[in-house]
């Protein structure tokens, strides 16, 4: 394994912990050109494991980030739903 191949397997690990830097939309592109890449079967296997577990990894953190972001969403319904029916009872 290289250098560049365990940095790579880290990077999702720093990403998950430096949530101010994560970019939602370019870890999608990335996890798709990922699956595009597998999908083709070209890869060595050293790369296609290493793909795979990047991919992985990065699965696991969108889906994470996901549920978080729906628990956000509806904590803000809760209160806007809170404050719509104290101002009606007003």
């Amino acid at each position: 394994m290289t250098t560049s191949d365990k940095n790579s397997s880290r990077d999702t690990k720093a990403d998950a912990k430096s949530g101010d830097d994560f970019d939602f939309g370019a870890s999608m592109a990335e996890l798709e050109q990922i699956v595009t890449a597998l999908e083709g079967g070209e890869l060595e296997l050293d790369a296609a494991i290493r793909q795979f577990e990047r991919g992985a990894g990065l699965a696991e953190y969108l889906q994470k980030y996901l549920a978080k972001t729906q628990l956000k969403v509806q904590s803000i319904k809760a209160q806007l739903d809170k404050s719509e029916s104290n101002s009606d009872s007003e």
